[in-house]
């Protein structure tokens, strides 16, 4: 789909800077986030009130893409609990960065390191 009238994500910039953007399966994707929670538009499922049974109550479907912030909060707590099974308790896991101070040479910091197991003659 290359006429980019057609697709609502080419109304902003980005996509006129991004042109890879401006395909049929990103346009589906934007659609799919801002169609999501919305009954109308991407369905619900309805309960009927159990002790009346007149009154029912409509629940939203979700898109499950990975560009809605909310869904992917639930994919990506989803994972963390996956992971969370496979790590040991008790161990304290860390990450740790060497973030060089704005005074350090890189470079020279870099030849250093990459000449540490070297013996010259």
């Amino acid at each position: 789909m290359s006429s980019s009238s057609s697709l609502p994500i080419a109304r902003d910039g980005f996509t006129y800077a991004h042109p890879r953007y401006q395909t049929s399966y990103y346009e589906g994707l934007v659609a799919k986030m801002l169609a999501c929670g919305n009954p109308e538009q991407i369905g619900y499922i309805a309960y009927r009130c159990l002790r009346c049974g007149q009154d029912t109550h409509r629940v939203a479907m979700s898109c499950t893409s990975s560009l809605c912030l909310r869904c992917a909060k639930v994919s990506l707590d989803n994972w963390v609990s996956q992971v969370s099974k496979v790590l040991h308790e008790g161990v304290i896991y860390r990450s740790n960065e060497l973030v060089p101070d704005n005074g350090v040479d890189i470079e020279k910091f870099a030849r250093r390191a990459l000449c540490a197991g070297y013996v010259f003659m």
